[in-house]
């Protein structure tokens, strides 16, 4: 068996860094699975890669994008 993993979880096949995501790789037959975790200032423990929320992806309380000065995980608004 050669052993394999994934950072994220299926980047591009699936929704970055979500169970769906890393089930999916189980379903490829990866072996590991490597993730970041970032723990909220209300500490609530978050899958993630970077430490900002992604300005492409992440859409603030009004539907706009969050944009570059996305807010830290750490502190979400």
């Amino acid at each position: 068996m050669i052993a394999a993993f994934e950072h994220r979880g299926a980047r591009g096949r699936r929704p970055e860094s979500t169970l769906p995501a890393f089930t999916f790789m189980q379903y490829l037959g990866l072996t590991s699975v490597e993730f970041d975790i970032a723990i909220t200032a209300g500490g609530i423990v978050i899958v993630h890669h970077d430490p900002r929320l992604n300005p492409d992806a992440v859409r603030d309380s009004k539907g706009a994008y969050v944009g570059k000065n996305a807010p830290l995980i750490k502190n979400p608004t």
